[in-house]
């Protein structure tokens, strides 16, 4: 339909729309009808409501845009145009995997930190205090929401190191360690020092969880309508594709492994792999 917003890739869909605070993403397809109308729409909301939309603080992200399209689109909104990769609500956004120079801010704010601390006048208790209050707390809201690649961990890993003046093997692998629900437990003759890979997959583990346990929610919903009555444990012929997905597929077994479903119908347990039994078989 001309100068309608739809769904950039699903016929018949509107046009996606994310807010958060005062911060508003709209996405739809790149048609010039389509942007003509976005733009009426947004001069009309700021007619209505007196609160006027300042274009030139915006900006446009095409994907898979074609030069001549990205020309309307800057003349007709009058915003910026600008590419990947780049930072959306604190997490970077790439259109392909993400790689070790999409997270170098991040690293770098690990490294500010280091360079401010005067690691010599502190004891080896405060250091390592530093290194679990601090350090390993700075890339937790990343890793709520992606599995970090693991040159990305290993930059981290290095951080520890420098302030706790290891020079042998990672003090993260050697440690004895567990995470359950997502808290540290000091093993036997630990250190305590957690490790990011396991903090990270405990934390993707809670996306598991509120997809199985919050279906009635947007982001739920969204992901089974998506499956099409397919299992997330599928791969071939179902639309959720890409490194994000994958990592949620691995850590399937595990989440199967710690919890118990309620059986009703059926429809929704593995008769195979799902805990279904008191027993816990």
């Amino acid at each position: 339909m001309d100068g309608a917003l739809q769904h950039p890739l699903v016929d018949g869909l509107p046009c996606p729309v994310l807010q958060y605070a005062d911060d508003t993403l709209i996405i739809l397809r790149a048609e010039e009808g389509a942007v003509h109308r976005l733009r009426g729409i947004l001069d009309s909301f700021s007619c209505a409501t007196g609160l006027v939309i300042n274009f030139h603080k915006s900006m446009v992200v095409p994907m898979h845009v074609d030069e001549a399209m990205v020309a309307v689109v800057r003349t007709v909104l009058g915003c910026s145009v600008e590419g990947f990769p780049q930072t959306y609500l604190g997490l970077p956004l790439l259109a392909d995997k993400l790689k070790l120079a999409a997270f170098a801010p991040l690293i770098a704010k690990v490294d500010k930190y280091l360079s401010g601390w005067r690691a010599l006048l502190l004891s080896y208790g405060g250091r390592l205090a530093l290194v679990n209050a601090i350090l390993d707390a700075l890339p937790t809201y990343a890793m709520g929401a992606l599995d970090l690649p693991p040159r990305v961990l290993e930059a981290f890993d290095r951080s520890p190191r420098l302030l706790l003046g290891g020079r042998g093997p990672r003090l993260r692998s050697a440690m004895p360690h567990r995470l359950v629900a997502g808290l540290p437990v000091k093993g036997e003759g630990g250190l305590g020092v957690r490790s990011l890979r396991d903090q990270n997959d405990c934390l993707q583990v809670k996306l598991l969880h509120r997809l199985h346990s919050a279906d009635d929610t947007s982001w739920p919903a969204w992901v089974w309508s998506s499956l099409g009555g397919n299992s997330l444990a599928t791969e071939r012929g179902v639309s959720l594709c890409g490194p994000h997905w994958s990592a949620l597929r691995r850590l399937l077994p595990l989440y199967r492994s710690i919890n118990m479903v309620s059986v009703d119908n059926g429809r929704a347990t593995s008769f195979c792999f799902d805990v279904w039994l008191p027993i816990g078989e």
